[in-house]
Formats: C-alpha cells, structure tokens, sequence
C-alpha cells in the first residue's frame, strides 16, 4: 500500500487497535520532510477514524536546538501523531550497534582501510 493514500492507510488498519509507526524516509531529495509530513497526517487522521486505540511511534533521540532536516522531520512526525487525537507514546531511541550487525562490520571495515575519511558537511547534526 502507499501511506500517502487514505484508502490504503485505511485497509491496513481494519481491525487494528495498535498502530506502531515504524516510516523514516532515508531518502536525500529535497521534499522528504513534505513526503514525511503529508503521511504522518494522513496515517494520524485515517488512524483516527478507524478507531485505532493507541499509536507508538519510534522517532529519535535530539538535543535542544537546531537539528539536521532528517531528525527534524522526525521529531515532526512524532508531534503530528501526539496532536492525532489518538493516545500516542513517542519513542525516543538512539542507534546501537553492535559486533556482528551490518553497521558495525561496515564501520570496523573503514576504520581498517581508510587511516582518515573526509565527509560532506551535511553529515553533521548541527
């Protein structure tokens, strides 16, 4: 289905109590906060009607301040579903990576072969 269609979002939700809201765009376009927002919405409205008793929505940690888009757009998300009208729990996790996870293999790998990796600045959480 496409979380952007009221129909669809709808049919995935027949007979649901919990709605656990797991979407993150990993995508570096420039509209991904739009695309994130617009579903968000629509998943909290449609949520809503359907009579889904509670939503738990995994978003992640941000300190105080300005944040990159992607963790901005996160912590919309997560306001968009608490203001749902649906009992909503916000999830706030940080990532864990442990020895043997793709993440942590790919990690150790560079560390071994590149003695210093410039990055772009937009990696930067700041």
């Amino acid at each position: 289905g496409d979380l952007q269609r009221s129909r669809d979002v709808l049919a995935a939700l027949d007979g649901i109590d919990v709605l656990y809201y797991l979407v993150h765009s990993m995508s570096s376009g420039r509209d991904f906060e739009v695309t994130e927002e617009r579903i968000a919405r629509t998943v909290a409205r449609v949520a809503k009607e359907a009579g889904v008793t509670r939503i738990v929505y995994l978003g992640g940690l941000h300190p105080d301040g300005p944040l990159s888009r992607h963790l901005r757009s996160r912590k919309e998300v997560g306001d968009i579903l608490l203001a749902s009208g649906v009992p909503t729990v916000a999830l706030q996790a940080g990532v864990l990576i442990g020895s043997g996870s793709a993440s942590f293999e790919m990690i150790r790998h560079l560390t071994e072969v590149l003695p210093y990796m410039p990055a772009p600045k937009w990696v930067r959480n700041f």
